[in-house]
């Protein structure tokens, strides 16, 4: 299992659970707020992507939940951070 205990914060603070919570998140936080989670969590995406692929998506263990929303929020992160 790949250690992702590096990103604890940030998995702690943007692996919100619903769209709902990650858009109020993407809306209330600042441009550079974004940033900084972006830069800290984007070049890891790979191997979360690749360490949660080994379960269907509906199937994740309960502890691995908050790392999957974490990327889920990457995403939700993108276009402000790469295109705005």
């Amino acid at each position: 299992m790949p250690d992702f205990r590096h990103l604890k914060d940030y998995i702690e603070t943007w692996g919100l659970p619903t769209r709902e919570a990650r858009l109020e998140k993407r809306l209330t936080s600042s441009f550079q707020e974004l940033k900084d989670f972006y830069e800290a969590v984007g070049p890891h995406l790979d191997d979360i992507i690749n360490f949660l692929n080994q379960w269907p998506l509906d199937e994740i263990p309960t502890e691995h939940r908050s790392l999957a929303d974490t990327a889920l929020m990457l995403c939700e992160a993108d276009n402000p951070v790469t295109k705005w």
